[in-house]
């Protein structure tokens, strides 16, 4: 009985799980497709989790096959498509790939419609068996190449000797016929001797193992050669032994090569025993000439032991050879720590130790090839050592060793740090010199101040023939004094080497008017005549430093006019030939009519404190610093300077230097003969000056100088003072004097200050200070002020500072009448306890009027100074103390206060160094001023008595 009819889909999903096969049903138009149960085994997930979508079954397929499942996943839904087998791999759910072959047929139990049925069969253990049968055969091939590309001839051998199989190495050693028979060929026909092949009929006993031998064997055609070889039983699955399998190499050419190197062995250590001997007679010859050397001399050999420590090194470094020799422990000898020696770097070539333990102090030798010089201080034996080091090579040129020489220059480095600290002794000694000079200059100069300025002030009184006569000698020896003083000051410069050239553009008609303001009253009373004659092809404008040329001329000619008693002093200029455009080479001669020199007293002429005649001290003065400070001016400037003289016809000073062209073009040269002007005092009458000093004597004595010439005068006592006067309160102002250390605001930024303003751009600012110092002239400029006055202040200095910086407009004004004073007596004055009167009116050169004056300012000036200084003491200013303390004992000495000037002195001393007794000094000081001030207001009637 039959049954027909559609299986029931149970037994469909039975069949397709016997199968491994998973089927898909896609009904046309649908987006997705039905599943058979089967696909839950085949991948390994749950009913479920199996995927739905054609995206989710996208996501379990291999990145390989992703395309073309992506293709048939478009075209299903569609049509049936007509796509060919392909395999696919999808992710199972444990993780690894099986690999499917799909197919794809159309079905009709959907009706019209239509579907396509897609079947998923595994091949997995298909492919494994696949991909397994691939590597086997893989391993086939790799094993036959490694077979037939063996160096060594292998065969393989029935357990009768018959040859089952021969690579190609075998064949070609044997002679085999690689395309015969290989079993018709016995291995016993292989072996010299048959009883050589007896081994191979107990297989069991080398079974496990690879045995080797060497044995005679040869060719088929009987060539003869000796054979390494080495054999193992082959076992079949049983494990019993079903052949043996033979390596054989020929060695034949080895073995005779190994008995040649045999012979050329014994040979060599014949040789070596040979060489050996001549080398230790040479060593002992070596040693015996480093032992007998002065020089201290170790040798090291290529493994860094030290072969040779001679007697001379054993002196030096105080270790006897037996503890060196053979010991790698060198540094021991000359270090606490362990380190190499130079010795041990040139062996290894090590150029950035050598560079990281010897600094600078090394170098390479210029004698030794390959060697290297050193000198370093060794505490351990207290000695400075030179010591060189250079390799030792063999015939081949290898480094077999070094070998390291020592010197001792202990003695040489002791002179060598005596001659260094007597050189910093000595410029030690220079610079406190120089600071001591330039020290003392300024406090000469101060006091100078007083004396050039009032001498020239009581010229223009009414004074008797003698008081005119004296007051002349004081003027004129005070200008002499500060001319001294200026020239010791400039040699201590070059002599410390910071004498410093400028470089600005001047006029040299200005420079030489400047020098006949300082020497033609000179010549005037003396009858000379000076006279100037400038070449034509001279320029005007030049680059260079005014001030020191002028100091060259002061000199030379201040020389000529000392030296002449009758005639006249001339000064002629030319321009010299230079080697380019950018330099000017001007050529200056001084000519005198004086008393001349002689040949042998020319020679040391231009030497420090040297003159002509030892007499000419007495007779004319003079400290002979004038024309070694000029030779070095003009060596500055690039020049020389010599001279020419006869006995009692006169000299030629002739002198050189290098300038360079003016920026700025002059609009005429020089004419062919040049006399500057007489100054006159009445040049300055209507002009206006605002003096700028914190000290009232000062502004006194520059008032009085300035009065003199016909100026008008206002002062202010610091920076900020003449700020207001010239900007809030605007009064009229030509020109202002500037002093550069003051209280609340100094000079110079004071004059930044200006220079900032629409007035104050193109006001002329002379600066006025003790320090007659080039560094000091630089600040000046860089703060904006015009010139520079040095103090004290020299009255025809001034009075041509102020001519050159003086405006058009200012000699049109009508000046004051110059005050006239006369000469009077201490006997004047009312009594000033702890005031010395005399020497008080002495510095006021003698004028009551002015000293009262002094005095008067004094009181105002200090009367609440006692309490000024405590406060700034309690604040912790002690600065500000200082400073005060050190403004009180300048103008306490100025009056004759000489006990107050003490008091003083020591308060200052004591704030600047933070003296533990502070108070003792101030209460001295403040007894001391109390009786100055006191005294001031009883003798002269002022209410106020002072502080208390």
């Amino acid at each position: 009985m039959s049954h027909h009819g559609p299986l029931p889909a149970t037994a469909l999903e039975e069949a397709l799980a016997i199968a491994g096969m998973g089927c898909w049903h896609w009904p046309h138009g649908s987006v997705r497709p039905l599943l058979s149960a089967s696909f839950s085994a085949l991948l390994g997930y749950p009913h479920e989790a199996l995927p739905q979508t054609p995206g989710q079954w996208l996501n379990l397929a291999h990145p390989d096959e992703r395309r073309p499942f992506a293709d048939l996943l478009e075209e299903l839904g569609q049509a049936a498509p007509d796509r060919p087998p392909f395999h696919l791999r999808l992710r199972h759910g444990s993780g690894l790939w099986r690999w499917f072959e799909v197919r794809v047929a159309p079905s009709a139990l959907d009706g019209d419609g239509g579907a396509s049925v897609v079947t998923f069969t595994d091949i997995t253990r298909h492919k494994q068996t696949e991909a397994g049968l691939q590597r086997i055969e893989k391993s086939e091939k790799t094993y036959r190449a490694l077979v037939e590309t063996s160096p060594d001839a292998i065969l393989l051998l029935g357990l009768d000797g018959a040859v089952h199989m021969a690579n190609q190495q075998a064949a070609r050693l044997f002679g085999l016929d690689d395309l015969g028979d290989p079993g018709a060929t016995r291995v016993q026909a292989l072996f010299a001797a048959a009883d050589d092949a007896d081994f191979l009929r107990q297989p069991d006993d080398f079974s496990g193992f690879i045995a080797t031998r060497q044995l005679a064997m040869q060719s088929i055609d009987g060539r003869p050669f000796t054979a390494a070889t080495a054999y193992t039983t082959v076992m079949d699955a049983q494990g019993e032994a079903s052949g043996i399998v033979l390596f054989v190499r020929d060695v034949t050419d080895h073995l005779k090569a190994e008995r040649e190197l045999e012979r050329h062995r014994q040979n060599l250590e014949r040789l070596v025993e040979e060489r050996t001997f001549e080398l230790g007679e040479a060593h002992a010859t070596l040693a015996k000439t480093i032992d007998a050397s002065p020089v201290p001399t170790l040798v090291l050999d290529a493994g860094h032991r030290i072969t040779h420590w001679n007697a001379a090194c054993e002196q030096i470094i105080g270790v006897p050879a037996s503890q060196m020799v053979g010991t790698r422990d060198q540094w021991k000898a000359f270090y606490p720590n362990q380190r190499p020696i130079m010795a041990d770097l040139v062996i290894t070539g090590e150029m950035t130790r050598i560079q990281e333990l010897y600094s600078n102090k090394y170098r390479r030798s210029k004698l030794v090839h390959g060697g290297y010089e050193a000198e370093d201080y060794f505490p351990m034996f207290d000695r400075w050592l030179f010591f060189t080091a250079a390799p030792l090579h063999d015939k081949q040129g290898r480094i077999v060793g070094a070998i390291e020489t020592l010197q001792d220059i202990t003695e040489r480095k002791q002179a060598e740090v005596a001659l260094t600290d007597a050189k910093h002794a000595a410029e030690a000694a220079a610079e406190t010199k120089a600071t001591f000079l330039a020290n003392m200059s300024h406090e000469i100069r101060t006091p100078m101040n007083a004396v050039i300025g009032l001498a020239h002030l009581l010229l223009k009184g009414d004074l008797s023939g003698k008081q005119r006569d004296y007051i002349s000698r004081i003027h004129g020896a005070a200008k002499m004094l500060l001319g001294v003083i200026n020239d010791v000051l400039d040699f201590s410069k070059i002599e410390a080497g910071q004498m410093r050239l400028e470089e600005t553009e001047f006029t040299l008609d200005e420079v030489l008017d400047n020098v006949s303001s300082v020497l033609l009253h000179r010549a005037q009373e003396m009858g000379l005549e000076l006279q100037y004659v400038v070449e034509p092809g001279v320029p005007a404008q030049l680059l260079g430093d005014p001030l020191r040329l002028a100091q060259i001329l002061v000199n030379l000619i201040g020389n000529a006019l000392k030296f002449t008693a009758s005639g006249s002093v001339s000064v002629y200029v030319r321009r010299l030939a230079a080697d380019s455009d950018a330099c000017v080479r001007l050529e200056f001669d001084v000519q005198d009519t004086g008393i001349g020199m002689s040949a042998e007293q020319q020679r040391n002429l231009f030497q420090a404190f040297s003159q002509a005649d030892t007499s000419i001290t007495r007779k004319f003065g003079g400290t002979g610093l004038g024309l070694a400070i000029s030779k070095h001016l003009t060596e500055l400037m690039g020049g020389d300077i010599r001279v020419s003289s006869q006995p009692r016809v006169g000299s030629t000073f002739s002198f050189t230097i290098n300038l360079r062209p003016g920026r700025q073009p002059a609009a005429v040269v020089h004419a062919a003969s040049h006399r500057p002007p007489v100054v006159d005092d009445n040049l300055l009458a209507g002009l206006r000056v605002l003096l700028v000093d914190d000290l009232p004597t000062n502004c006194l004595i520059a008032g009085e100088i300035l009065e003199a010439f016909g100026a008008t005068v206002d002062t202010a006592e610091n920076g900020v003072q003449a700020l207001r006067k010239l900007l809030d309160d605007q009064i009229p102002c030509d020109v202002v004097l500037m002093d550069i250390q003051m209280p609340e605001m100094d000079g110079l930024e004071a004059t930044r200050r200006l220079r900032a303003t629409l007035r104050g751009a193109r006001l002329p600012i002379i600066a006025m200070t003790a320090h007659a110092l080039d560094s000091e002239r630089e600040r000046c400029r860089a703060a904006g002020m015009d010139d520079f006055i040095a103090k004290p202040i020299d009255p025809e200095f001034l009075q041509q500072k102020l001519l050159r910086w003086r405006p058009a407009h200012a000699g049109k004004r009508a000046s004051r009448t110059p005050e006239k004073t006369c000469m009077s007596s201490s006997c004047e004055l009312p009594e000033l306890p702890g005031i010395d009167k005399a020497d008080g009116l002495r510095r006021m050169m003698n004028k009551p009027a002015l000293y009262e004056k002094v005095l008067r300012d004094f009181h105002s000036r200090f009367l609440g100074e006692t309490e000024a200084i405590r406060a700034a003491i309690d604040s912790g200013d002690l600065a500000t103390a200082e400073r005060r303390a050190h403004s009180s004992k300048g103008l306490a000495g100025t009056i004759g206060a000489s006990a107050l000037q003490q008091a003083a002195k020591a308060l200052e001393t004591a704030l600047r160094e933070r003296d533990a007794g502070l108070e003792a000094f101030f209460a001295r000081f403040a007894d001391e001023l109390r009786q100055v001030i006191d005294g001031i207001a009883r003798g002269f009637g002022i209410g106020e008595q002072g502080p208390r």
